[in-house]
């Protein structure tokens, strides 16, 4: 009954976290784990707090070469990410090295909450993964990776002062790290995903407003998605 508990109460959180802070939040990243040439595996997340989807297709395009294709709207922000590269199957074991980019547009209200960022921002990474499948006859993968990349950032920078509403037009941009595991248990097609991920930059804003950091949000990500491999 305590395992039960911590896994709600890991869910929980993870559907509150899903709503994101941050212009850009950490990514929480869905291995392809593909068998080869023609697999396919989708991985769907609704986001109940901030009334939004999730999802994430791969498809394998030869026994070695993969694209995936990512996609997220909630609370009238969106995120789009397509990725591409080499992967291998031996067995039970699969390794992925990958290379992507991402647009997207967002918004972050800051500590004071008078003030916030909006604006639309692009991201482009290298990949690598590592991860096992099929585990436990069939009902257990588990995988971890890391992305480094690179965001920019066209932000409108608003505060209110008084009963009025300043602008300033602000850019953004840093170099980051993000780590992410994958945990899915189940059936042998359908699982439920639990994903982790967190953000590691350093941003340079060409802004006297240090505070957002530049709306790149740095905190841990977590995310519970239903993810069927055809």
């Amino acid at each position: 009954m305590r395992t039960l508990g911590y896994f709600f109460l890991w869910m929980g959180y993870s559907l509150y976290s899903l709503s994101g802070l941050g212009v850009y939040a950490p990514t929480c990243m869905d291995f392809a784990m593909l068998d080869g040439k023609n697999d396919v595996r989708l991985d769907v997340a609704v986001l109940p707090i901030s009334l939004g989807l999730r999802s994430t297709v791969s498809y394998g395009l030869t026994d070695h070469v993969l694209i995936q294709a990512d996609a997220k709207y909630h609370d009238n922000q969106y995120y789009g990410q397509l990725v591409s590269g080499w992967y291998s199957n031996a067995d039970s074991r699969v390794l992925e090295v990958l290379g992507g980019a991402s647009v997207g547009y967002g918004n972050d209200r800051l500590h004071d909450r008078e003030s916030w960022h909006s604006g639309n921002y692009i991201t482009c990474f290298l990949q690598g993964n590592m991860g096992w499948k099929n585990l436990a006859n069939k009902h257990i993968d588990v995988a971890f990776g890391a992305r480094c990349g690179y965001y920019y950032a066209s932000l409108i920078n608003s505060a209110f002062f008084g009963n009025t509403v300043k602008e300033e037009d602000m850019v953004a941009h840093s170099f980051f790290v993000e780590p992410n595991i994958n945990f899915r248990f189940g059936w042998e097609k359908l699982k439920f995903n639990l994903k982790t991920g967190y953000n590691f930059h350093h941003v340079s804003a060409l802004c006297p407003d240090r505070d957002a950091h530049a709306g790149m949000g740095d905190f841990v990500s977590m995310e519970l998605s239903l993810n069927y491999h055809f």
